[in-house]
């Protein structure tokens, strides 16, 4: 039986599955995995591919490090719902988790074709370039995150880190000069002309 028929069939108990599911992420929320667990695992004896509930067993499956587990129930829902936004992030997520930083971006890209102007998704795609060490694509995509949050403070630590690589043919710094270069504080003023600086680079380059 599927979702939509299941509706149609008895609209009360579809409202329930609703309520459950919200007091399901209240439960996470709270840390409380086992009485959340019980609220989706009621859904699924119900409706075995409803999305909220595998969401939110896979949430919950990788707080508990229980990475392998948490794909299946994200992959499952993404079957039926390839377009769902929360399943892609968890999943890329879980990818990222494991060092398999091929597929998180795949996934990252695809839940960019979605909702392109979410800066924790484009800082995560930089991180993933960054680790398998593709710096201009890294630098592309925090600097993406810059031009929608422009004092997001992650994005521009690691895009002036980038841009040190770039300049300097490798991060030639150790110990106290690394430390004072990236992590000295900065005037907004200051900061305001790096970015323009890193995006006229970008641009020429």
């Amino acid at each position: 039986m599927g979702k939509n028929d299941y509706k149609k069939n008895d609209s009360s108990e579809s409202f329930n599955i609703s309520e459950i599911s919200k007091v399901g992420y209240q439960y996470i929320k709270l840390n409380k995995l086992d009485e959340a667990i019980t609220c989706f695992t009621k859904i699924l004896s119900v409706e075995a591919n409803n999305n909220f509930a595998l969401i939110g067993l896979g949430d919950i499956a990788r707080k508990q490090g229980k990475i392998e587990e948490a794909i299946g129930l994200y992959q499952k829902c993404l079957l039926n719902n390839p377009e769902n936004n929360f399943a892609l992030f968890g999943l890329a997520d879980c990818y990222k988790y494991l060092g398999q930083y091929q597929d998180a971006l795949k996934t990252w890209e695809q839940y960019l074709q979605y909702d392109e102007k979410n800066v924790a998704v484009l800082t995560r795609v930089g991180d993933a370039y960054r680790k398998i060490r593709n710096f201009e694509n890294s630098k592309f995509y925090y600097l993406k995150a810059l031009e929608i949050e422009e004092n997001n403070q992650y994005a521009i630590n690691f895009s002036r880190k980038l841009h040190s690589w770039n300049s300097h043919g490798n991060d030639n710094r150790t110990g106290e000069n690394r430390k004072n270069f990236y992590f000295t504080p900065s005037t907004h003023f200051k900061m305001m002309m790096y970015r323009c600086h890193l995006k006229n680079t970008l641009t020429l380059g």
